[in-house]
């Protein structure tokens, strides 16, 4: 089975990086939900970013592990193969690479909102 990672381990840390990130926010949100749910609402959107590009970042590094296994041993179909190490290191550098940013969102966004009245906005 290939390693989720590119070739040049470019993705690797990235996502190694967002997956700590993901396990930080999940265990703010374990911690905080039984107390205080809006809170933890409040910021719901920006901690289902960071699960779906740590999903997806996981997918892309592994299809890009594959591919590079395949160029390496074949040649194989060599445009097709490196195309997905380019885009699977694209995402890295550009989604994965919020992953701090969201995490950080999904804790501030209770703090916040805090004392904020919806009532007078409906």
């Amino acid at each position: 089975e290939a390693r989720p990672a590119a070739p040049d381990g470019r993705p690797r840390p990235r996502l190694r990086a967002a997956a700590t990130d993901l396990a930080g926010a999940t265990d703010w949100l374990l911690a905080t939900y039984a107390r205080e749910p809006r809170r933890v609402a409040a910021g719901a959107v920006f901690y289902l970013r960071l699960l779906g590009n740590v999903a997806a970042g996981w997918l892309m590094a592994t299809a890009a592990a594959k591919a590079g296994a395949r160029l390496a041993e074949s040649g194989g179909e060599g445009r097709f193969l490196s195309a997905k190490l380019k885009s699977a290191r694209y995402f890295a550098d550009t989604r994965l690479a919020e992953s701090g940013s969201l995490r950080g969102k999904f804790v501030a966004a209770g703090d916040a909102l805090q004392g904020f009245d919806p009532d007078p906005h409906l």
